[in-house]
């Protein structure tokens, strides 16, 4: 898993630095020097196509000097010793226990649906008896 991280940490540098460079060459193409090269050749097309190539090369971006190489290098050695550090971090603590489960607070539902069911029954044993009750003075009449 570290050494994965270290090559995506060197890719996305390295890619990163070179994605600005190609970009703006991709960007430097004109049309005038796609037209010049399909054009029959002439006096006139061959100096058109040499100042859109002279045009080309002024757009054209600087060269990668050793002081930017160097300011990519000392990046990507600093993006190591954090990935480094966090790696190291990760995985010196503990993984994270499951939360453990109230104590008891799984059986007050089931308690009280138990009281209700009791306390329904009671009730309708005292209201069966008083019309029993009602009904025996019927018959005794």
């Amino acid at each position: 898993m570290k050494g994965w991280r270290r090559c995506v940490g060197l890719a996305l540098a390295l890619g990163l630095a070179g994605s600005i460079a190609r970009a703006a060459h991709a960007k430097a193409a004109p049309a005038e020097v796609v037209a010049a090269e399909t054009a029959p050749a002439g006096a006139l097309d061959e100096l058109r196509a040499l100042r859109a190539e002279i045009t080309q090369l002024r757009e054209r971006p600087e060269p990668a000097t050793a002081a930017d190489i160097e300011r990519l290098r000392t990046e990507v050695e600093r993006l190591v010793t954090v990935d480094r550090d966090l790696s190291r971090r990760l995985d010196a603590r503990p993984p994270a226990a499951p939360d453990p489960a109230g104590d008891g607070v799984g059986g007050i539902p089931w308690t009280g649906i138990a009281a209700g069911m009791l306390a329904g029954w009671g009730l309708s044993r005292l209201t069966n008896r008083r019309r029993e009750r009602h009904q025996r003075g019927r018959l005794r009449v």
